[in-house]
């Protein structure tokens, strides 16, 4: 009879084993799927935190309103805070974020004061950079890319390394030539804001 138990515990511990590493198989896929989620969020994240960085609201902010004259953008007392160009400033279509009670400049607000100034120009994304002071041109490249799928701007791509943008003033008019490449080559820049 005891034979016949420690025979019954066994195969019992058995069956209990065979379940026990099918569940650590089936735990270890989850794992699997989880660490490829908590990769895929990551990268989504860094991509949101780098927008938020470069200046521009997300799709779901509030309308925007008229920017206070007298609020510099932080660390820069010399940017101003209207605009004197053509376009909707203070519609959304800029990128100005309100922070409690004061609003900042974004970058794309001073791009589309620069490219504003002459709507008829087309700018490259190097000659923005310059004219801005900044020398991230891959965020400017970015910037200029979310005011392009916001329709403040129009892009027009000649070749792969030849990308070329205008202010969208809504004005039908002809693509950058080649006159327009070989002014842009740092000499004649349009006027900083």
């Amino acid at each position: 009879m005891g034979l016949g138990l420690q025979r019954e515990a066994l195969i019992d511990s058995k069956r209990k084993l065979e379940v026990l590493q099918g569940r650590e198989v089936r735990l270890q896929k989850e794992l699997g799927h989880v660490k490829a989620q908590i990769t895929s969020l990551t990268q989504v994240v860094t991509a949101l935190t780098e927008l938020v960085d470069a200046g521009f609201p997300f799709h779901d902010d509030p309308p925007l309103e008229e920017p206070a004259a007298a609020d510099p953008r932080p660390g820069d007392e010399t940017s101003p805070q209207t605009s004197t160009l053509p376009g909707n400033p203070g519609s959304g279509d800029a990128g100005t974020r309100n922070v409690g009670e004061t609003q900042y400049r974004t970058r794309a607000d001073d791009v589309r004061d620069l490219v504003g100034q002459d709507p008829a120009r087309w700018w490259k994304a190097r000659d923005v950079a310059e004219c801005l002071d900044e020398t991230n041109v891959k965020s400017v490249r970015m910037t200029l890319n979310i005011m392009v799928e916001r329709k403040v701007l129009i892009k027009v791509r000649v070749s792969h390394s030849d990308t070329w943008y205008r202010y969208n003033d809504g004005v039908a008019r002809p693509g950058p030539t080649e006159a327009q490449a070989a002014s842009t080559s740092g000499q004649q820049l349009g006027a900083a804001i």
